[in-house]
Formats: C-alpha cells, sequence, structure tokens
C-alpha cells in the first residue's frame, strides 16, 4: 500500500506487476530471500556403549545402548500473506474442515479510503521471520546371549526403541481473529508496520509446538552352522525368528485444532501394529565352482496379514578371476503406519469441479484430506540380478550388474481433480447446495512399476616403496528404465532421464583418486550426476527443455602420525560451482533440486577422529 506521497511501506520496494497472481499493476514488493535458509542448520550429539560378559566358556551376555540428539534449525520468511484472488485457509474447529480467511480489508479501516470493503494483496513481513526448530531425540537398547556348540552358533537378543520429536514453529504465523480486528480498528499500520505497537504485534503472532513419538520393541532369536557335508563342501544352514511391536503417535499444536493458525500444515497419525517372522536359509555347495543359495522369510502383520519371500541365487566361478552371480526374489513393503492407520494430512489448493451449482467447470478451494487407508495390500516385488566379477589381478576388480525389479500393488494417491470428476459421495463431500467442500484422497494400491538398470565398479591399486599406494574406485550406476502409469490405470510411461516425477538422472558416477604414503593421506573424489530432460510442468519446459549436467571435485587430507588420533582437513565442492539450474523449482529459495545437489557451495571441515 502507497501512502498519500506514493511511497511504500518501510522496507518494501515499488514493484512493476505483483508477484503473486501475476495482475498487471505496481505492487510494494518484499524480497524475503534473505531470511531463508537452504539448507537448515544441524547440530548432533550421540553417544554409544556396548559390553559382554563371560557366562561359560562357550555364552556370553551382551548389551549395547545408544543416545541421540538431533536440533535442526530452518528459517523462512513470513507466512501469512493474502492475495487480490483470495485469502489464506483456517481449520473450522466445529466441522474439522477448512474454511476461508478472508482477504477483504474492511470499510471501517482507517488505511481504507473507498467506503467498503476491498480486497488486499499483503504480507505481514513485520511478524518476523518464521524460525522452525526440530528437536529429536532417540534411545536404543538391546540385551541378549549367545553361545556356540561344535556345529552350531545361536543367539537370542531383546531390544527397545523410543524416538521423540518437538517441532517449533515461532514467528511469522498469524492468530486469524486477531489479525482480522487488528486490520478493522486499524491498530495494525498498513502505510508504516514498524508503527504498529509491539503489544498488538505479540497479540497476532502464533507459536506453535508439534509433538510426535514412535516405539518399537521386540526379540529376536537366531542360530546358524552346518548340516552335512557334500562332495563339493559343507551345506550351510541359518534360521531365525523374531517379533516385534511398532507404535507412531503424531499430534497437531492445539492452535491449530482449536482454528486460530491461518494457513496451518496438518499431519496426524495415530497408529500401531505387531509383527512376527520366521527366516531360514540354506547354503549348497553343488561344485567346487558352483554354489547354489536357497532362502525364505515368512511375515504376519497384524494389520494387513501375510507375505512370503523367497529368494533363490547361484554363484559361479570357474576361475579364480571369473565370478558370475544371479538371483531372483520376491519381496514385499508393508504399508507405513502414515499410510495404513488412522492418519489425516490437510492441505489447500483449488481444483476445477464440473458440477459447481453456480458455474460447472469453475475452479473452487475445497479442504484436501489425505487419510490413511486400513484394507491397503502390502507393495510386492519380483528382483533379478545377474553380474559378472572380473579380477585378473590381486589389486584390480571390475564388476558389472544387471537388475530388473517389477513391483505390484504400488500404494500412493490418487489424482484430485479426477476424485472430482468422478464425484463419489465417500470421497467428494458438498454442502447443501452441492458446493464442493472436500476432497478425500485415501492411500491406495494404485498400480504396477518396472525399473532396470546397470551398476559399474572398478577397484584399482598401485603400490610404490618411494612414492606410497595409490588407488582408483571409481561406482558408476546406469537406470535403463523407470516405468509407472502418470495415473491410476493408465499405460506406463517412462520416468528415467527426466523430473516428470521426482528427478531421476539415467546416470550417476563417483570416482576417488586416492593415495597414502606412511602416516599421510589424501583422496580426490569426483561425483558426477547427469543432466535430465525438462517435464516437471507445461511452464517449466516452456523456458526449459533440458537440465544440465553437474560435476563437483571434493578434496581430503589425513594425517595418521598421532597414536589412536586421526587429524583430517576436507574442502568439498572445490571449483565452488553451481547445480544447474532446473525451471521447476522457482520462488525465494533457489531455481534448484534439492533432492540431487548440495547447494552449500564451496566450503571448509577441519576435524580430528580420536579413537579409545
Amino acid at each position: 500500500m502507497l501512502d498519500a506521497q506514493g511511497n511504500c511501506p518501510t522496507g518494501t520496494v515499488l514493484t512493476a506487476s505483483a508477484p503473486i497472481d501475476g495482475l498487471a499493476g505496481d505492487t510494494c514488493g518484499f524480497n524475503q530471500a534473505p531470511f531463508t535458509t537452504l539448507i537448515p542448520s544441524t547440530k548432533r550429539h550421540q553417544a554409544y556403549t556396548n559390553a559382554t560378559f563371560r557366562l561359560s566358556d562357550n555364552v556370553e551376555a551382551f548389551g549395547e545402548a545408544l543416545y541421540s540428539e538431533v536440533k535442526g534449525v530452518s528459517i523462512f520468511g513470513s507466512s501469512p500473506y493474502f492475495t487480490l484472488e483470495g485469502g489464506r485457509f483456517a481449520l473450522n474447529a466445529s466441522s474439522g474442515l477448512a474454511e476461508p480467511v478472508s482477504n477483504l480489508l474492511p470499510a471501517s479501516s482507517p488505511y481504507n479510503p473507498y467506503g467498503t470493503a476491498v480486497p488486499i494483496e499483503y504480507t505481514f513481513f513485520d511478524l518476523g521471520q518464521t524460525v522452525k526448530t526440530n528437536r529429536s531425540q532417540s534411545y536404543r537398547f538391546l540385551g541378549g546371549v549367545r553361545g556356540k556348540t561344535e556345529r552350531w552358533d545361536w543367539e537370542a537378543a531383546a531390544f527397545a526403541a523410543r524416538s521423540t520429536e518437538h517441532e517449533t514453529v515461532s514467528g511469522g504465523f498469524a492468530n486469524r481473529f486477531t489479525l482480522a480486528q487488528a486490520l478493522a480498528d486499524g491498530s495494525y499500520n498498513l502505510l508504516d508496520p514498524s508503527a504498529t505497537p509491539q503489544s498488538v504485534i505479540d497479540g497476532i503472532d502464533l507459536s506453535t509446538l508439534r509433538p510426535a513419538q514412535s516405539t518399537l520393541r521386540g526379540v529376536d532369536a537366531k542360530v546358524s552352522g552346518n548340516l552335512f557335508e557334500l562332495p563339493a563342501g559343507s551345506v550351510g544352514f541359518a534360521a531365525g525368528a523374531e517379533w516385534r511391536q511398532e507404535e507412531l503417535v503424531s499430534r497437531n499444536p492445539w492452535q491449530i485444532d482449536q482454528g486460530l493458525q491461518i494457513r496451518p500444515a496438518i499431519a496426524a497419525v495415530d497408529g500401531e501394529r505387531r509383527v512376527s517372522a520366521l527366516y531360514a536359509e540354506v547354503n549348497l555347495p553343488l561344485l567346487r565352482s558352483l554354489e547354489l543359495q536357497l532362502a525364505g522369510r515368512g511375515d504376519h502383520y497384524s494389520d494387513f496379514g501375510e507375505a512370503f519371500s523367497p529368494k533363490a541365487s547361484l554363484r559361479w566361478q570357474p576361475l579364480d578371476a571369473v565370478l558370475v552371480r544371479a538371483a531372483a526374489s520376491r519381496g514385499f513393503r508393508a504399508p507405513s503406519l502414515s499410510e495404513n492407520a488412522a492418519s489425516t494430512n490437510i492441505s489447500y489448493g483449488s481444483v476445477v469441479d464440473p458440477f459447481d451449482p453456480d458455474v460447472p467447470g469453475s475452479r473452487q478451494n475445497p479442504t484436501f484430506f489425505t487419510v490413511g487407508n486400513t484394507a491397503l495390500e502390502p507393495e510386492r516385488t519380483r528382483s533379478y540380478n545377474l553380474g559378472v566379477v572380473l579380477s585378473p589381478w590381486a589389486d584390480t576388480s571390475l564388476s558389472v550388474d544387471w537388475y530388473k525389479i517389477e513391483l505390484e500393488n504400488l500404494v500412493g494417491t490418487g489424482n484430485n481433480a479426477t476424485i472430482v470428476q468422478n464425484n463419489d459421495p465417500a470421497d467428494v463431500i458438498r454442502n447443501e447446495r452441492g458446493t464442493l467442500v472436500a476432497v478425500y484422497n485415501r492411500y491406495q494400491n494404485l498400480s504396477e512399476l518396472t525399473t532396470s538398470g546397470i551398476d559399474v565398479e572398478l577397484r584399482q591399486r598401485w603400490r610404490t616403496e618411494a612414492a606410497g599406494n595409490f588407488g582408483l574406485n571409481t561406482a558408476y550406476t546406469h537406470v535403463r528404465d523407470y516405468r509407472r502409469p502418470t495415473v491410476v490405470g493408465g499405460p506406463l510411461q517412462d520416468y528415467a532421464g527426466s523430473n516428470l516425477g521426482p528427478s531421476l538422472p539415467r546416470n550417476k558416477a563417483t570416482t576417488t583418486l586416492d593415495w597414502n604414503l606412511g602416516t599421510v593421506s589424501a583422496a580426490l573424489t569426483w561425483y558426477y550426476t547427469g543432466g535430465y530432460d525438462q517435464k516437471a510442468s507445461a511452464a517449466a519446459t516452456a523456458v526449459q527443455s533440458r537440465v544440465g549436467d553437474y560435476n563437483q571435485f571434493d578434496l581430503y587430507l589425513g594425517y595418521t602420525g598421532i597414536d589412536k588420533l586421526t587429524l583430517y582437513a576436507k574442502i568439498e565442492n572445490l571449483a565452488d560451482k553451481q547445480p544447474p539450474v532446473d525451471a521447476s523449482f522457482p520462488g525465494i529459495r533457489a531455481p534448484y533440486d534439492f533432492t540431487q545437489y548440495d547447494l552449500r557451495g564451496r566450503y571448509f571441515t577441519v576435524g580430528l577422529d580420536y579413537r579409545f
């Protein structure tokens, strides 16, 4: 908003066109980038101890304990803002649905010269930056006994673990009721926010606490040894059993449940299950050069039932320098507690409603619920692997492995637009007039997925008397294809080499050249990430057809001349190279894909390791 002299409020700059809704005209723009972190600051503390106690010549007791604490702090620009197209949303404490928060500046406001309520586009940056602090604490305890006989090794143990997390958000969130009152009576100064009394700011500003806790407890037992002898060698056998209980609880801050916070993030989970399993494995030497391994595992989950996972693998070594390996297996992934328990995630947005009673085909703003589904089946996989390892010399090794994975019952959510078009009353909620109120998007078993590729690994050592030892290690991965439907029931489409879904470069490689001489060592590592086609959206494709390759080099220096102590220094991203721009990542942060690259640029680390 401009004052009588045509000036913007302090801290903002007059900018042509509105950056949020794209309408023509001037706006007082506020740059939030300096108040936003690219990567959270993180502090970690960890303590670990273990002990063994000999009970007899062949039996010992053991135990271990682990404590970990992680604190991460992220900073965001001010969250509450209105646009000319509409306000924001808050939860209705009575109905449990989201409802719009008006973006109209009341006629009663002294900053409204029009005599009638008018929409405003405004960011309440004087509420301060939003600081989100995540503090997690984890405990793990394990104790058991183990022993051996002439033919068998055995072990039995019990374990328990707990993890708690507290997400605190302070600054930048607004109490919608006190904000509405401050806008109506003018106690919030729209022309000069710095002149707003601190008591008014304190009444609007919200801080929230979101608690969560997960627990795991269980017991297991296992035995291994040789069953009998064959001409080619001993027949190995292993078997075991385990039982565990998992629990996960995540609550909303009370300010969200009471409908105070504008544009809240809601993710509540309350679930638990019990899992029991039996497994066995046998190793059969068919020939001196040929080995067959058979394995199977049966799991029972209290929330979905049983699953059996068999595996067969062959290991053939016709020559000392040649190894051929192959494997076929079936497996599964149980739905997470967030996916199949009493979980609710609420988000906001818009969707085209072809059945709107006033303007069919218009865009509406319902509440989107993503909820757990107790009827989910586990994802089931079939995996195939074939590879060869060549070791012509003691210091040389080259492996090439091909893999293929087929997945059924892929767990995910449907497309909101498709759900609204289907207009199933179980998923699409309307009021008495037929206006769209809420969309329920339940986790479901969507479709199939297939992927295949090649992994290559090279290891080479050179040993010298005077110049020390050198090593070259290279690991290369090529994703040949990654096929899944873009919509439920649709044809398979290849996602590899694009960002049609999450970014998936076809090619990645890591190469390290290392050297050591006595107590001094060094290593230079090259990280290569291949480019990918830009397919994230029509808007991104219009300005960019492909995201480029990326190369990063890291340098390491180490010194071990002091007993039990290692001194080291590292320079990561030696050339201070920026990642390639990805047009699908606009906004106030950085136009790069955070999942593929480290955005910190060049940085240095100096440290020491001391081993007792």
